[in-house]
């Protein structure tokens, strides 16, 4: 999220979300192409070159110093390709090699638009050059970001300065529907607040103020505000969104928070570190949500009293939480956690044992890989992205252990410079890992672990076709996995078509998958892992299975299956 640069009469945020081009970036990072070169040695000495204008879409007028970005997919760490715009809104990029690659324009306050997207945060095409090949007359018409404003008051009308205000987006994780906080602003001494750079779309606002930060110092009892959603609902289902449209200036988004029913408690305990029995200044304790209608970042923190180890949250609203000790002992980070829930009192002598945890050791056999450069394994718990996971290298011969692995259930994942490679198998005296997780508990959890990690993925390659045969340029292609597949979430492939209508996605983990060929849908709020979506259009997609070193090509046709 960008800074703001001033604040005025409007307490403000920038999002992010309209010059998005480092999330576009890592997005076509992400997604697996080959065939980027051209075969032979003297078509691959032949550049392409790209031209075009930016103009306003609201007024036709040439925009100078918008910025062309052109990134080759697939090339973990490329950078971009930067071209600027002159005054007539021009822009060329020369000497580019043959490959596939993605184009976006930004400029400040105005929508990132990708080359072949005709609505802002629907897909874009990738842009397929060939050797020699000088692709000019490219148009971007680039829309004006829009804004949203309102005011916070209590009860009474009175203002409320500092509230929070979070702009969210809904998707499908985990198997349900999830709140992604992407953007938020601050309320001022007028209770009145701005949010801006926000890019067209559909978004849930909520107001947060708790009173006196956590952590502070606070009286045994007063009454706190309960979080409202837009307009004024106190849970998500009941949520209205917003849609935003380009240059929007939405104002009238006023909330009035309520202390009168419901009461704010204490939660507060000791931290207990086993390993040096002393708190230094990286020591401190998470308070986190743990409903899905939260933002995923919604949390606060406070410091560990180093004299006694106590802490304390004040203004903390009844509900589920985790709270998490976090202490950092000679530049390793060990930590402990506990799920707890505020009822009708106070919640005190919450006790918090950070130990040294165990080590666990392991091997990691290779399957289509060379060698083990680069290559680490760490566990990961769900909800807990704010602790460094275990993490260790893995050594030539294979072994790798993980040291000071505390209490919690894990994921294991393998990261290499293989944008190809997968777990085929992990096991730990016969017990399927990536279906069970790793369990610790009470310093207790497997001796050993056995990684097999292949680089015998699987490619798909195809053509979309719109109405009348005519290719899909820009199609948004899903591969969704099968329902029984180990750790399901992590093997959603997605891609996008080329101005031909052809895709191309390697490196998928071997097995039974659906792929639908989409039109029109918002790539980050991601509907295609919500089951109840892709429901309507069951027999539009194309049952595949994929096996190790499979290379198959299927045609699929556009399935207008716009957001709702």
């Amino acid at each position: 999220m960008r800074t703001p640069t001033r604040m005025k009469l409007f307490a403000a945020a920038s999002l992010g979300l309209c010059l998005g081009a480092a999330s576009l970036a890592a997005r076509a990072q992400g997604q697996r192409a080959n065939h980027q070169a051209a075969s032979s040695s003297d078509q691959s000495s032949k550049a392409a070159s790209i031209s075009g204008t930016v103009t306003s879409a609201a007024t036709g007028e040439p925009l100078r110093k918008a910025r062309a970005q052109l990134l080759l997919m697939g090339q973990r760490g490329a950078q971009p390709t930067v071209a600027l715009t002159d005054s007539t809104g021009h822009f060329t990029v020369d000497s580019i090699q043959p490959g596939q690659y993605i184009l976006t324009v930004e400029r400040d306050s105005y929508v990132v638009q990708q080359y072949g997207q005709d609505q802002p945060g629907k897909p874009g095409a990738v842009l397929t050059l060939a050797a020699g090949q000088k692709l000019g007359d490219l148009s971007f018409r680039l829309q004006k970001c829009a804004a949203i404003s309102g005011r916070v008051v209590d009860e009474t009308g009175e203002p409320i300065e500092h509230a929070q205000i979070r702009l969210m987006i809904r998707n499908y994780r985990g198997g349900k529907q999830n709140f992604d906080d992407v953007g938020q602003g601050m309320s001022d001494d007028h209770g009145e607040y701005r949010v801006y750079d926000i890019r067209p779309g559909r978004y849930y606002v909520m107001a947060i103020y708790q009173g006196r930060m956590y952590g502070e110092i606070a009286d045994d009892f007063h009454i706190a505000y309960v979080p409202v959603y837009y307009p004024n609902a106190i849970s998500a289902d009941r949520a209205s969104p917003i849609e935003v449209k380009a240059a929007d200036e939405i104002s009238g988004i006023d909330f009035s928070l309520t202390g009168s029913q419901v009461t704010a408690y204490e939660v507060s305990g000791k931290v207990i570190n086993t390993i040096t029995g002393k708190f230094g200044p990286g020591s401190m304790v998470m308070l986190t949500a743990r409903s899905a209608d939260e933002p995923r970042d919604f949390g606060h923190d406070t410091a560990v009293n180093p004299q006694d180890g106590t802490f304390r949250f004040s203004d903390v609203l009844p509900g589920d939480y985790q709270v998490t000790a976090m202490s950092n002992e000679n530049g390793q980070r060990h930590d402990a956690s506990e799920d707890i829930t505020v009822g009708s009192s106070n919640l005190q002598n919450i006790s918090l044992v950070i130990t040294q945890g165990i080590d666990i050791a392991g091997r990691v056999t290779l399957e289509g890989v060379r060698d083990t450069s680069g290559i680490s394994v760490a566990l990961n718990r769900p909800g807990m992205n704010f602790v460094a996971p275990p993490r260790a290298t893995v050594q030539p011969d294979g072994t790798f252990v993980l040291k000071g692995v505390t209490d919690g259930k894990y994921n294991i994942r393998v990261a290499s410079q293989c944008n190809g490679c997968y777990i085929k198998s992990a096991t730990s005296r016969g017990v399927d890992l990536p279906s069970s997780g790793i369990q610790i508990s009470s310093d207790m959890g497997p001796s050993s672990v056995e990684i097999v990690f292949s680089g015998n993925t699987a490619e798909l390659t195809g053509t979309v076709t719109g109405s009348g045969d005519i290719p899909a340029a820009g199609a948004f292609v899903a591969l969704i996995p099968a329902d029984d597949m180990p750790n399901r979430d992590d093997h959603f492939e997605t891609s996008t078509t080329d101005q031909y209508g052809r895709f191309d996605i390697s490196g998928i983990v071997p097995g039974r998958y659906e792929a639908y060929a989409l039109d029109k849908v918002d790539q980050d709020a991601e509907p295609y892992r919500d089951p109840d979506f892709l429901k309507p259009f069951a027999q539009k997609g194309r049952s595949v299975y994929l096996s190790e070193s499979d290379h198959k090509s299927i045609q699929l046709d556009l399935i207008a299956a716009e957001n709702q």
